[in-house]
């Protein structure tokens, strides 16, 4: 899979840092092209036909590799689903791969977004 790396991690780790290990860190990510992503996701796919669908294993590590697979295959599907911004897809394979949503949690966060305001900007 592919190694996503925080675009802010040192900024992040320094905050950790100072405040003694009480902060969570808000990292931040660029995803991967969309062209990458979907070559990848061809690789996965071709691997699955052909090692997974064309064989049957009797070895005991078969079915974990297998559902391995299919999981990384539904994690390439969504970030190409946030590249490309399909909100039903996103959705969808979060549901997938996570289970469903908490309604009342879900209900939350919308309200605590939509109240969100930026912080001010400091100036010295």
């Amino acid at each position: 899979m592919l190694h996503l790396q925080p675009t802010n991690a040192a900024e992040q780790m320094e905050i950790f840092l100072a405040k003694n290990g009480d902060y969570a860190p808000q990292f931040t990510y660029k995803l991967p092209s969309k062209s990458l992503l979907t070559k990848l996701l061809s690789q996965l796919i071709e691997i699955k036909k052909s090692h997974i669908e064309q064989q049957s294993y009797s070895l005991p590590c078969a079915k974990l590799f297998a559902d391995k697979l299919q999981e990384r295959i539904l994690e390439t599907e969504l970030m190409l689903a946030y590249v490309d911004q399909d909100f039903p897809s996103i959705k969808r394979l979060n549901v997938l791969l996570y289970g469903e949503f908490d309604k009342d949690l879900l209900t939350q966060a919308e309200h605590i977004l939509a109240s969100y305001q930026e912080p001010p900007i400091q100036t010295r």
